[in-house]
């Protein structure tokens, strides 16, 4: 099934990269997008997503991955996801 490992390598590949984004864009203000040559109008629309997002996006991402890791590898993940994710969103409420 050398499809399988080539069709799971690349939805892994996939959500690994939307991991990255969720924790990069949980962690940038409004003052670091317009730092990194953002405008100002795109940087107040990343900055005031409201936070349920960032609580659909956590698990999304997260369960993506372990999702992607192919079952013949025999690996088993845990990542205790609630604590990352309600860490995002108690940042972005203070934020």
């Amino acid at each position: 099934a050398a499809w399988f490992l080539a069709a799971s390598g690349l939805g892994l590949a996939w959500n690994v990269s939307g991991f990255w984004q969720y924790a990069v864009s949980s962690a940038q203000t409004g003052a670091d997008l317009v730092a990194s040559d953002t405008t100002a109008a795109r940087a107040a629309l990343c900055a005031g997503f409201p936070a349920w997002i960032a609580l659909a996006f956590g698990p999304g991402v997260v369960g993506g991955v372990l999702g992607a890791i192919p079952s013949q590898t025999a690996i088993v993940v845990t990542v205790p996801a609630a604590p990352l994710v309600l860490a995002a969103f108690a940042r972005r409420l203070v934020a």
